[in-house]
């Protein structure tokens, strides 16, 4: 686990963004954290583990992929994770804890993870990650987990879709879209049974979790209006990619659904902000021309944009009120 006060000092002398929602200032630090001990503590004494004199710190665990780790951009955590996994240290887990001040806060995320990787050890090319959930525990009271890209041909996807020199091909129609149906859409629609055993497992290990299963955000416009020399892809591949994507997010929602998690959309609020808008405006970075993160996964302010729906969602299910089974479209509960 890290303590965050430790993980406070590297970020900021880093750079660290400030978070840009005025709503989440005047109330998270303060009230968020005693909501999070009273919860330990009622936590502790229904169970007659410890008394309230002796309440362990609430601890937050983010659980992902390389969209969760930030892989690209700088600083680089070096510390808990192998260097292969890329993570930033202003990725939206990182953001999440320090604004909300997670009192311990353990980040498992790695380039490249697939769901396997959150039970089993994933190496990569400069050492092992240890299991994802190994990150959780007893005393876990939040969990973010946002995975299933990579398990549903996330790189097939960029290589063959997205790297496109000739506007008027459609290697991806070509090669996914058949007789016999979409092999894309199949493959993100067979997630959801992986992804809800996957959240069923963390119950496991962390009885009193609340879960929020974070979505993926838009990466393409629809039909790929827009797109051009940095993002080599055609109309019709564009409406393959987005439907494929979809698909991805509406596993993770049902999973979080079924499983009494709560779901964070991002692709509605990403949208004007996917890799084909400008510098300035998007928050995944197109396929060349690349600022700061990798191509075709979230910059620094897709992952501010991350971190303020995922805080919004967590401070809402730290509430008496709070219900993780409610799906949001924004990061918080209708």
């Amino acid at each position: 686990m890290i303590y965050l006060g430790m993980t406070l000092r590297e970020a900021d002398a880093s750079r660290a963004p400030p978070m840009t929602e005025s709503t989440m200032k005047s109330h998270l630090r303060a009230g968020f954290v005693l909501s999070l001990i009273a919860i330990a503590a009622l936590g502790a004494t229904a169970c007659g583990a410890r008394t309230s004199t002796s309440v362990t710190p609430p601890e937050y665990v983010a659980l992902g992929d390389s969209f969760t780790a930030g892989v690209g951009i700088k600083p680089q955590a070096t510390r808990f994770v192998p260097d292969g996994c890329r993570q930033s240290l202003l990725n939206y887990p990182h953001l999440v804890a320090r604004e909300l001040a997670f009192l311990v806060f353990a980040d498992a995320s790695c380039g490249a993870a697939r769901i396997t990787d959150l039970n089993g050890s994933q190496p990569t090319n400069d050492g092992t990650n240890a299991p994802q959930f190994d990150r959780l525990s007893d005393e876990t009271l939040y969990v973010s987990m946002s995975i299933g890209g990579n398990d549903a041909g996330y790189g097939d996807v960029v290589d063959t879709c997205l790297r496109n020199t000739d506007p008027d091909a459609t290697p991806c129609v070509d090669k996914f879209v058949t007789s016999t149906g979409n092999q894309l859409i199949a493959n993100a629609e067979a997630l959801e049974p992986e992804l809800a055993r996957a959240i069923d497992r963390i119950r496991m290990r962390s009885s009193r979790a609340k879960i929020a299963v974070v979505g993926y955000p838009r990466m393409l416009p629809p039909g790929g209006r827009g797109c051009g020399r940095n993002v080599g892809v055609s109309r019709a591949d564009a409406t393959v990619v987005n439907g494929w994507l979809a698909a991805i997010n509406s596993a993770l929602r049902g999973a979080a659904d079924s499983q009494g998690a709560t779901y964070v959309d991002l692709y509605e609020a990403s949208e004007g902000h996917d890799a084909c808008k400008p510098r300035d405006e998007r928050w995944i970075e197109p396929g060349s021309g690349t600022d700061g993160a990798d191509s075709f996964h979230p910059n620094e302010a897709g992952q501010q944009a991350a971190a303020r729906a995922v805080a919004r969602t967590l401070e809402m299910l730290s509430g008496p009120s709070g219900d993780s089974g409610a799906s949001s479209p924004t990061g918080t509960t209708r």
